[in-house]
């Protein structure tokens, strides 16, 4: 699960808001309310927290794609500009600003072996690729301002440790799961199950291109730091 940066796409039919209100075909089941719900929560979190760490106002992902790999070919809608046929897949599209899942067995599959809250940590690593990609744009990533991270000891050089930040970022959402008030409640054994998605090899270990992404354990690590210390934490870890 990863970015989709060159081929992006999407169908109207096929896209769901924040609010919850759907023009999918086809969609609206309880897995499509579970991953709307866990986005808007995640939605909010960085609104709170993007302003500590990166510069610019961040610009919430607002539209998604909810797919069902099982579908016919016919039957199979669009996403980074590729057919969703057969797509056992999550992603995060970087030309169109989308966040795409797969409803037909990723996310029921998540929910069988690790229970709901592996479809929220799947989501939060998701969103955390468009954390940073929205801080890119914003001039985080250039080198004026990486020498100058790297002077705080924040060091960054570029996308080979994407992934492994995404999972950082989502370590340090899912702090927010324990604390009062919190929409999602995350619970010592539900933690326990949804980062065990994290170990998961196969069709979660791959993204849209079919590229190969860090080991689960090493993005278990990465996770654990994000818990641990925080998004600075995520940015100095991984470089």
């Amino acid at each position: 699960m990863d970015t989709c940066p060159e081929r992006c796409g999407r169908r109207d039919g096929d896209v769901a808001d924040t609010a919850g209100s759907s023009r999918r075909t086809g969609a609206g089941g309880a897995v499509d309310k579970l991953a709307l719900n866990a986005i808007s929560d995640i939605a909010d979190y960085w609104n709170v927290q993007y302003a500590k760490t990166f510069p610019g106002v961040l610009k919430p992902v607002t539209r998604f794609i909810s797919w069902d790999s099982t579908a016919p070919r016919a039957q199979a809608v669009e996403f980074c500009r590729g057919s969703t046929y057969q797509e056992v897949n999550a992603a995060y599209c970087s030309a169109d600003k989308t966040i795409g899942f797969d409803r037909g067995t990723l996310l029921p599959g998540l929910v069988q072996k690790f229970g709901p809250m592996s479809v929220v940590m799947v989501l939060a690593h998701e969103y955390g690729h468009s954390i940073q990609a929205q801080a890119k744009l914003n001039g985080f990533f250039t080198p004026t301002v990486v020498r100058e991270q790297q002077a705080r000891k924040l060091a960054i050089s570029g996308a080979d440790s994407a992934g492994l930040r995404a999972a950082c970022f989502s370590g340090a959402y899912s702090t927010k799961l324990s604390q009062p008030g919190s929409d999602l409640q995350l619970s010592a054994t539900d933690l326990d199950a949804a980062i065990s998605g994290l170990l998961m090899d196969g069709v979660a270990a791959a993204d849209v291109n079919g590229a190969v992404v860090p080991s689960g354990f090493v993005r278990l690590e990465a996770f654990r730091t994000g818990v641990l210390d925080g998004e600075d934490a995520c940015l100095k870890t991984y470089k």
